[in-house]
């Protein structure tokens, strides 16, 4: 009995293994949400925001679709151009983030052409209120963190809770 009951847990373990392998490899890792569930939750965010109808969540659900099929090759470039050792230069850097605000307020306007007027009104207050959501890490080219957000994160690794209790940068 003990035996059937170790060779049965042996066997639970390597398929969880492998499943989790499985997964990773496929750009599924835990907390990792697929483009496709990524496009489901901004409809969901959308609709409870904006009380979106049946054709606008079908419309929305199209133009995110084709701006994620997009990224994705531009990722799949980027990898590749990785694997071959390239290291991208800065001002190709600054072009490339250019060029993804460019498409990301394409898809915006996409969008919004979705929208009633009332609706536009309030998705543009959501995209303002976006970049409001709290302290970030991230930092501009020059090295300081923009202004009104955390620089106290400089020399050391990115930790949860860092920045707490931290005055912000003036």
């Amino acid at each position: 009995m003990k035996r059937l009951f170790l060779m049965m847990l042996v066997a639970v373990l390597a398929m969880a293994t492998v499943n989790a392998q499985t997964q990773a490899r496929n750009g599924h890792r835990k907390g990792h949400l697929s483009p496709t569930q990524m496009i489901e939750k901004r409809i969901a965010m959308l609709d409870k925001e904006l009380s979106l109808t049946p054709d606008q969540k079908t419309a929305i659900a199209a133009i995110y679709a084709e701006q994620a099929q997009q990224m994705k090759a531009e990722m799949e470039q980027m990898r590749a151009n990785k694997d071959q050792q390239v290291q991208p230069k800065p001002e190709d850097m600054k072009a490339r983030r250019e060029a993804m605000k460019a498409r990301q307020d394409e898809v915006d306007a996409k969008v919004a052409a979705q929208l009633t007027a009332e609706q536009k009104v309030k998705f543009e207050q959501i995209k303002a209120n976006m970049g409001k959501r709290g302290p970030r890490h991230h930092k501009r080219g020059d090295g300081k963190a923009p202004e009104g957000k955390q620089d106290c994160c400089k020399d050391k690794m990115l930790q949860k809770d860092c920045c707490k209790d931290k005055p912000t940068v003036k």
